[in-house]
């Protein structure tokens, strides 16, 4: 199973702290061919636990972290 995720981020580009800004849209396509239930992360110094498949959990409990490749993190929403 693969899933398709699409970033859409909209982000400001100033060239000088007294310069005009301007709004940038960024769209990025990625794919994610692995998805795991992980434990939600008070910091970013532990390792989360994953979830086992077999876990009966409410979506309240756990994160969704996207893989790409089974070693690139591309997202845990």
């Amino acid at each position: 199973m693969q899933v398709t995720l699409k970033i859409h981020r909209i982000v400001w580009d100033q060239d000088s702290p007294s310069g005009p800004r301007y709004k940038v849209v960024e769209d990025q396509i990625v794919i994610a061919n692995q998805v795991q239930r992980t434990e939600p992360s008070v910091d970013d110094s532990q390792v989360p636990k994953v979830f086992s498949d077999k876990e009966e959990l409410p979506s309240s409990k756990y994160r969704l972290h996207f893989i790409a490749d089974g070693t690139f993190d591309l997202l845990t929403l």
